[in-house]
């Protein structure tokens, strides 16, 4: 007896729903067509495999013996494409990698996609931005990108991270606020004060850890709906404060550019994947991503440990 195989594998799937209609969306097909393969099963194998009335369809007992066998050539099945997705997978030359908008400036993103293009120029790097870091994260997941570069800490527990380095928030003050003569802003000293922001975070707890902490302290959200471009601009108008997130933000000339002192969020730079088998190329791509982060914190360790110059 030659079974067809295809037949084998959507009779589990009804068996596993106890529903044609069910089954038919989920694999995608025509309700009656799949209904006609299903008998068309049955009059190869020569017995019922479903007992059938108006209020549905229940496995026969033979049924549920030819299910316990059925399940091995579909366990089988999902094995043989994962093995022919990691094959395919080890031999492309192309690393998808999804950033987020806020990430543009940060000088180890422009590092790490340069100077991987300079060690591997045979391997396409397609990069594609979004606005906001749960969507990088989702289509990491989904399979749509290889790797997610974004703001942290990222929550996820099924997703590898390589910090590539830590966010040393300054905030930009307007040169005639009162602010702008201090050596140092600690957050309490923004109460008061406006403060403006790109899009509000589609997910509230990372909007909330990268900016809950100005309303905490007293401070006047503004949100700008076209995103962090327009936030110099609208700053600019409206004499406003802004956080800088990386040291070559471009801040008005009417403004200065503070530290943070004391406590402040923490927020990193990361490098973010899902766990599973990449391409030779996504592989060196994440141990390219290990050196630099090893090389910021080793550069930032030498700068906290330099003694201070003290000018007369």
């Amino acid at each position: 007896m030659n079974l067809d195989l295809t037949r084998v594998l959507r009779f589990v799937a009804v068996a596993e729903n106890l529903s044609i209609t069910k089954s038919a969306v989920l694999l995608e097909l025509d309700q009656s067509w799949l209904s006609r393969q299903i008998m068309q099963l049955e009059d190869q194998i020569g017995f019922t495999l479903f007992d059938r009335s108006r209020t549905g369809i229940m496995l026969t007992p033979e049924g549920r013996e030819f299910y316990e066998a059925a399940r091995a050539i579909t366990e089988a099945s999902v094995h043989i494409h994962r093995c022919a997705e990691e094959i395919a997978q080890r031999r492309r030359h192309v690393v998808r990698v999804g950033v987020s908008y806020s990430s543009f400036a940060a000088p180890s993103r422009r590092r790490l996609l340069s100077r991987y293009g300079e060690l591997r120029p045979s391997t396409e790097l397609e990069c594609e931005a979004c606005p906001f870091t749960p969507e990088v994260i989702d289509r990491v997941l989904d399979g749509t990108f290889d790797f997610g570069i974004c703001f942290g800490p990222v929550e996820p527990a099924d997703v590898d991270i390589c910090v590539l380095q830590d966010i040393e928030m300054t905030l930009a003050i307007p040169a005639e606020s009162p602010l702008a003569s201090l050596s140092a802003i600690a957050l309490a000293d923004l109460k008061g004060c406006k403060v403006v922001v790109g899009l509000k975070n589609i997910k509230a707890h990372l909007h909330n850890h990268t900016f809950g902490w100005i309303e905490e302290v007293g401070a006047e959200l503004r949100h700008v709906p076209e995103g962090r471009r327009f936030v110099f601009d609208v700053a600019e108008r409206e004499r406003a404060i802004f956080v800088c997130f990386t040291d070559i933000d471009k801040i008005p000339a009417s403004f200065v550019r503070l530290p943070i002192a004391g406590p402040r969020p923490y927020l990193n730079l990361s490098l973010i994947r899902y766990r599973r088998v990449l391409s030779n190329a996504a592989e060196r791509f994440w141990r390219l991503a290990h050196e630099i982060g090893a090389e910021e914190t080793v550069a930032r360790n030498k700068d906290e440990a330099r003694p201070i110059e003290l000018r007369m």
